[in-house]
């Protein structure tokens, strides 16, 4: 408990140094005050001597670790000055120059660094110190009244304007301190986004992101959605972590009219979500979810829409200035979208061969080295028959044709998952998971077949196809020797065929 009211204070400000500093203007004008005291008629020395005694008491008190008491007894200090000052009015006469003067000293800084209840116990006492001042030579004429009235509505107008003015910079303080928490969000947002090559990625770090840039609220929430629309269903791609298990799994578009706005401006949109304002498909998931408002945002990467990047809260509006951050949020997606589609479209061209669309040399090699698991395998080498012919006979576009085709033929028997690659001019490579003997010559059969059925009038594409098999233990790279070896054994053969490799 003394720890938690320990750091509690500390967020206030409540340190003794930062205590010392407030407390130093003041303390210099009391000490001036108890100076010019002495060049004044003193009946009652004794109380100048006690005022001097309490204002060295409540300045020594600073020293204290007041951060690791309750915060409301850091009321002691100035009522402990005023009691002091009341002390030196009385030790003096009641000197009429220290009325309204002295006694405001105390009633300022409370209401500088203090609440207002505080400032209300404050003026109280001013009040009475007054009153006493003013009595001790009897009871108080119309000009004494009229001079305490004057004091206190002096040091009524200091602490209302004083609070009022602390209020209004509070609260220029909050909105400078929350627009540098979101411009800190979304430099964050930015470095993170667009470190990230997966588009899937980018959405769902994007809803986290985009919900983040929401301040906490008491008695309310938000959520991220990133959603998208297919045949007028609208369904979420990414949420994150704090939506409720309520919230709507897919909804007709034609219920949901702030979506449909974004849609058709292709403009940040934002909005009340009430049960009255959608339709049937969407009503009960907002009743229950206890939505109320949202922001919509469509991201178009390259000038396409890849989806709408919505934000949801509960029990209270989204201001103006999160719509914006919110919109800047969109740009920052929608340029870590188009830089994962263009690092995905540079490692597509990188890894695929451009004739045929099958993965290329570099790709098969990087499959086969990263081979999932610890399963059997068999790799495939095809190498076509008859290629240098066709290009001699009917020139180079028939031989791309030609190679084409036995692509296309090749492919019609692979299981999903598998890989095929072109390694380059007329030669072709298979990588299969899992595969025993017997599989790997029911896919060399197929192949077989399929070449004969993918004939073009005269340019039948045939192939010599040489395989082997590997277990965990063995190295792909021999493997695939071994395979090479039995293709071009089939090659010496006749070609048309396939050979299985000689085990070792």
């Amino acid at each position: 408990m003394i720890q938690s009211k320990f750091s509690r204070n500390r967020e206030l400000g409540l340190s003794r140094d930062r205590l010392a500093k407030r407390a130093a203007p003041f303390g210099v004008v009391a000490v001036f005050a108890e100076i010019t005291a002495l060049f004044l008629p003193r009946p009652h020395p004794i109380e100048f001597v006690i005022s001097a005694a309490i204002l060295l008491a409540a300045g020594l008190s600073l020293g204290l670790p007041w951060e690791r008491f309750p915060r409301r007894s850091m009321i002691l200090p100035p009522l402990a000055l005023l009691v002091s000052m009341t002390l030196l009015i009385h030790s003096g006469g009641g000197s009429e120059a220290t009325y309204g003067t002295v006694t405001l000293i105390p009633l300022l800084w409370v209401a500088l660094y203090h609440r207002p209840w505080e400032s209300a116990v404050t003026l109280i006492c001013v009040i009475v110190a007054l009153f006493i001042a003013s009595i001790q030579e009897g009871d108080p004429g119309p000009v004494d009244l009229r001079r305490i009235s004057l004091a206190i509505g002096v040091g009524l107008l200091i602490s209302v304007s004083v609070h009022f003015l602390r209020r209004d910079l509070n609260i220029v303080l909050d909105e400078k301190s929350e627009t540098l928490r979101q411009t800190i969000s979304l430099r964050n947002a930015a470095r993170d986004l667009t470190s990230i090559l997966d588009p899937a990625d980018i959405v769902t770090a994007a809803t986290s992101l985009a919900t983040q840039l929401l301040p906490p609220r008491e008695g309310g929430y938000c959520y991220g959605e990133y959603v998208n629309i297919i045949d007028g269903i609208v369904f979420p791609e990414a949420r994150s972590d704090e939506s409720p298990s309520s919230a709507p799994h897919g909804w007709l578009l034609q219920d949901d009219p702030l979506l449909q706005e974004a849609l058709i401006t292709h403009m940040t949109t934002s909005g009340q979500l009430t049960p009255s304002v959608v339709g049937p498909s969407l009503r009960p998931a907002v009743a229950s979810s206890g939505i109320t408002h949202e922001t919509l945002v469509p991201v178009l990467p390259n000038g396409q829409l890849d989806g709408i990047l919505t934000i949801k809260s509960s029990g209270y509006p989204i201001t103006q200035s999160l719509i914006e951050q919110l919109t800047l949020l969109g740009n920052v997606i929608e340029l870590a979208l188009a830089n994962a589609l263009r690092f995905g479209d540079v490692t597509h061209d990188a890894s695929t061969d451009s004739m045929t669309g099958l993965a290329n040399r570099r790709a098969f090699y990087e499959q086969i080295a990263n081979r999932p698991g610890r399963e059997p395998f068999a790799i495939l080498v095809m190498d076509l028959d008859g290629l240098k012919q066709v290009n001699d006979q009917f020139g180079h576009d028939a031989g791309d044709a030609f190679i084409i085709s036995a692509a296309r033929a090749f492919e019609r028997v692979m299981r999903k998952g598998d890989t095929l690659a072109r390694m380059g001019g007329d030669e072709f490579a298979a990588f299969l998971f899992g595969a025993t003997e017997e599989f790997a010559q029911s896919v060399c059969d197929r192949m077989v077949h399929s070449l004969e059925e993918a004939s073009e009038s005269e340019l039948r594409p045939n192939a010599s196809i040489g395989f082997a098999c590997g277990g965990p233990e063995d190295d792909p790279a021999d493997v695939y020797s071994r395979a090479d070896d039995a293709m071009y054994a089939a090659k010496r053969t006749g070609g048309a065929r396939w050979v299985a490799a000689i085990h070792v």
